[in-house]
């Protein structure tokens, strides 16, 4: 992972950088699902509270970047992106791990689950787990669509606290990891 490119997306008239920023996920997580790809991993150094911004940073070792952007992956986003070669990663740099978050936000969902684990009736259920329970995230997210059932959700994307050591470990085909770190810089 001593290695990154970056992905920066040109402002667009007629699509939000949010709605950008999910299209290239998918093709991304698409990319890597099918190169069986545990090696790379995904950082968003311009992220805020509620965006992701508009540069997808693509870390990995030299030989996996390059293979990556060499493939068509980007196919007809090419005009949107601005991509930078591989270069090295800075010497002087922290760690951080960027993972999937799932929030518990579906209250009907939740008391449905709770019934059936533990036999209890509805009101019963309604009861233990009030509306107020419901916790809603802030992290920034995209739209995704499941390659499998086609069915859309939000990819949370958390981007964790500043590590003086990397930790080293496997890349989700979103290129997110809950113990694996990136470099920060």
């Amino acid at each position: 992972m001593d290695h990154y490119a970056d992905l920066t997306l040109k402002p667009d008239p007629e699509f939000a950088l949010t709605t950008l920023m999910s299209v290239l996920m998918q093709k991304l997580h698409r990319a890597l699902a099918l190169a069986q790809s545990t090696g790379v991993g995904v950082s968003f150094p311009a992220a805020a509270e509620r965006t992701l911004g508009a540069t997808l940073r693509l870390h990995a070792g030299k030989e996996d970047l390059e293979q990556l952007l060499a493939t068509e992956w980007l196919t007809g986003m090419r005009e949107l992106v601005q991509t930078r070669a591989p270069a090295m990663v800075p010497a002087a740099c922290g760690y951080r791990r960027v993972q999937r978050v799932q929030p518990k936000s579906a209250v009907e969902r939740i008391r449905r689950r709770h019934m059936r684990r533990h036999n209890v009736s509805v009101e019963e259920a309604n009861q233990r787990i009030p509306d107020a329970a419901v916790r809603r995230l802030r992290a920034p997210y995209v739209e995704m669509a499941s390659s499998s059932t086609a069915q859309r959700f939000r990819l949370f994307i958390l981007q964790g606290e500043l590590l003086d050591q990397p930790i080293y470990g496997k890349f989700s085909t979103y290129g997110l990891a809950q113990e694996a770190t990136i470099p920060w810089f």
